[in-house]
């Protein structure tokens, strides 16, 4: 079986294709092709000033993402990209707040997204760009990909933080490591506390052998010598007061 080509192996024998056998050979004698190659016949058929080009801001104005989106209080336009809530101001927007206006988002940035609003006697558009807590948000050709990898990245920080703060209330309600255990055993298995990343294997131990204590790793031994450590203080309270 032969080996799957990548899509730049596939590009690039497409294009050789294209050259070398494509337009070097006569596909017809139709209207258009009067027993021309492809090539010659686009040599022959091109006007003198040369066949319009797409710019790269049409390619992009043709490829953007479209919303309509409300216009929020301050003038400013709050877009969700991949799960991320990110922040968009003008000074032109300020006077159309709570107005739906049409956004298009630029495959290229997420810095940047241009805003189509109504005015008398047609459409005008402005520039909102996104406020300075969002510096992190990329852009350039890759920036969809970047977009995703650095959300998921804040995702994963944010997990971790809420996992700090509740590993941080079990201990601090906790009189002794026991509880602590007995804490994360009752937690669900999806719970990133009851994981081996914070505590280690959360699953109950057998207790550990002693030669004076059997059951010195049981709850119900600990249980125990606090009630005879509890006894013989109140004993010795009793000795002192008579």
């Amino acid at each position: 079986n032969p080996r799957i080509p990548t899509i730049e192996e596939y590009i690039d024998e497409f294009l050789k294709w294209c050259v070398l056998t494509w337009n070097l050979e006569t596909r017809g004698y139709g209207k258009y092709l009067l027993g021309m190659t492809p090539e010659q016949c686009w040599n022959a058929k091109r006007p003198p000033e040369g066949f319009p080009r797409v710019t790269e801001d049409e390619v992009n104005f043709q490829t953007c993402e479209r919303r309509k989106e409300q216009v929020s209080v301050g003038g400013q336009i709050n877009l969700r990209i991949n799960g991320q809530r990110l922040e968009y101001v003008c000074d032109e927007l300020f006077p159309l707040q709570g107005k739906t206006v049409e956004v298009l988002i630029s495959r290229m940035t997420y810095r940047a997204i241009t805003v189509i609003y109504p005015v008398t006697g047609g459409d005008n558009s402005c520039v909102a760009r996104v406020k300075e807590q969002y510096d992190w948000v990329p852009e350039g050709d890759d920036a969809q990909e970047h977009m995703r990898a650095a959300t998921r990245a804040q995702h994963r920080v944010k997990r971790a933080v809420k996992a700090g703060i509740d590993a941080f209330a079990i201990v601090s309600d906790s009189a002794n490591p026991m509880e602590v255990l007995q804490a994360v055993e009752s937690l669900p298995s999806k719970n990133p506390l009851a994981s081996r990343g914070l505590f280690g294997n959360a699953a109950p131990q057998p207790p550990v052998p002693s030669p004076d204590h059997p059951s010195i790793g049981s709850v119900e031994w600990m249980a125990t010598r606090r009630s005879k450590t509890a006894s013989a203080a109140a004993e010795r309270f009793m000795q002192e007061e008579h």
